[in-house]
């Protein structure tokens, strides 16, 4: 069996870990410097390398950071360092400004000050994901029970689920655009892609991943490549587990970070 890494995730709620079909184990979870450990059997946890650790300010820099985000009350704002005018924010402090944008000139630490950006979209990603999971848990919690009104009021419904039809399921329809999606990727394939072997499996929780790679993949395959350039999606069950897979040809074409990354490698989602 090929090694197993969650991906582009550097945490999971438990439900995922008791979802993950044993026969994949043991998984490899890739970590930021300064994030939470996991503490489970058959979890090995990868960080970054030492070079590339942010220094001991780097946990006061993201809560700086995200009061400035706060305080701009934009939509989205989580993730304005991706968007091209952060820089032009008069309000932003300025040492953030400075470490965001990292080393415009040719500096022999350039890399270390760019993985202080990959830290900090990891960070960010992780603590959104999995408190908008949490929420989502809640919500679909709530739809299954019995509405107060029910026998008070006529024609009052049993159950809550009808207040809750309009409201999205953020795992299945996550709060992260593609574009956004594209940064985490990136980072996470900058920190820890090299700790990757071309046969692994690469493990995902999130459909719109999996599908955004499988898009990205096929936009960068031509027919003089690939026959069909469309890659086919196989559902199977896995001790028990539903899940889909996908598995990416191996190309000589040149490709971008994402798809070169994922070239010759198979994907997983939990469904």
């Amino acid at each position: 069996m090929s090694d197993t890494f969650l991906f582009p995730h550097c945490s999971a709620p438990e439900i995922i870990w008791n979802k993950i079909p044993s026969s994949l184990f043991p998984v490899s979870i890739c970590k930021p410097w300064y994030m939470e450990p996991e503490e489970r059997a058959g979890i090995n946890v990868i960080l970054p390398d030492k070079r590339l650790k942010p220094g001991k300010g780097f946990l006061e820099l993201v809560k700086e950071y995200k009061k400035w985000v706060q305080d701009q009350g934009r939509e989205g704002a989580l993730f304005a360092l991706f968007q091209q005018d952060f820089l032009s924010y008069d309000e932003s402090p300025r040492h953030i400004k400075a470490i965001i944008r990292g080393i415009k000139k040719e500096d022999p630490d350039k890399e270390k000050m760019l993985s202080i950006n990959w830290h900090m979209i990891l960070h960010l990603a992780t603590e959104l994901e999995l408190s908008q999971y949490e929420i989502d848990r809640a919500v679909e919690d709530m739809k299954k029970r019995v509405s107060p009104l029910a026998g008070i009021v006529e024609g009052a419904s049993q159950c809550l689920d009808s207040f809750f039809k309009d409201v999205p399921n953020s795992v299945e329809h996550p709060l992260l655009d593609e574009g956004i999606i594209a940064e985490v990727i990136k980072a996470w394939v900058r920190l820890f892609g090299s700790y990757v072997s071309k046969d692994s499996t690469l493990l995902t929780f999130s459909k719109k991943v999996f599908y955004f790679l499988k898009s990205e993949f096929e936009e960068s395959i031509t027919k003089d490549i690939v026959a069909n350039p469309e890659l086919p999606v196989k559902e199977e069950v896995v001790d028990g587990v539903s899940l889909l897979r996908i598995s990416f040809p191996e190309s000589t074409q040149k490709k971008d970070l994402i798809t070169g990354f994922i070239a010759g490698k198979k994907l997983l989602c939990i469904i």
